[in-house]
């Protein structure tokens, strides 16, 4: 039986930095960060959730690099990251 570690719910490939000891978000956690749909609570959550985080810049550098369409990452979501890189 393989034992779950940090980072261990997100999709493959993912962030280096999600196996930093201090990261926020944990298995159980992919409900909130990658919701079947969007919604202003599903914003809010994820936004709870990463805030605070000591990896919350690195993950949005990470997403903003790789651009996945799906979750949020450093608590934005892939339309606020097309925004942001747009701007």
């Amino acid at each position: 039986m393989s034992r779950s570690t940090a980072g261990d719910h997100l999709p493959r490939p993912f962030p280096a930095h999600a196996m930093h000891p201090g990261v926020q978000c944990k298995p159980g956690d992919d409900l909130i960060l990658f919701p079947a749909r969007p919604s202003k609570a599903a914003k809010l959550a994820a936004e709870m959730l990463c805030n605070g985080c000591p990896v919350q810049g690195d993950c949005l550098a990470w997403a903003v690099k790789h651009s996945p369409r799906t979750g949020y990452y450093g608590g934005m979501s892939p339309a606020e990251r097309r925004k942001m890189v747009a701007a």
